[in-house]
């Protein structure tokens, strides 16, 4: 039987995949960093809670969205630290927008632990290890 291929992010993901998806459709759990345009992002709190959740549900992958979606605001790229380097005009927000500064490749390094963590590499964990600017 062929399957499709869908993702879900965590807000869909009540439970833990079972054995046969429902409509012979396979879901790939989906990590977002949030949404900087909404304000979602809360300085990696967002992101880490769904890597802690998928892991601990037991999911066997997870897909990140999205790499550069600048446009959005939910990218984990090196990112704009502060409003000062922001084009003027551009409509891109800085990463410390929420107020608490960040380094430009906060989102790189969280999602690194999370990933440790999803493999078993780190304990599991609700406390987001990663520092936004590390000491």
């Amino acid at each position: 039987m062929s399957r499709s291929l869908s993702c879900k992010t965590l807000f869909e993901i009540s439970s833990a995949p079972d054995s046969s998806p429902p409509h012979g459709i396979d879901y790939q759990a989906c990590v977002i960093p949030g949404d900087l345009q909404s304000g979602h992002r809360r300085h990696g709190d967002l992101m880490w809670r769904q890597f802690y959740n998928l892991t601990r549900v037991g999911v066997q992958g997870l897909y990140i969205s999205m790499f550069d979606e600048y446009n959005e605001g939910n990218q984990i790229a090196k990112t704009a630290e502060s409003g000062s380097w922001v084009p003027a005009g551009s409509g891109i927000r800085a990463i410390d927008e929420d107020g608490t500064a960040c380094t430009s490749d906060y989102y790189l390094r969280l999602t690194d632990d999370g990933g440790r963590m999803f493999k078993g590499q780190a304990p599991v964990t609700t406390i987001r290890p990663t520092q936004p600017w590390p000491a």
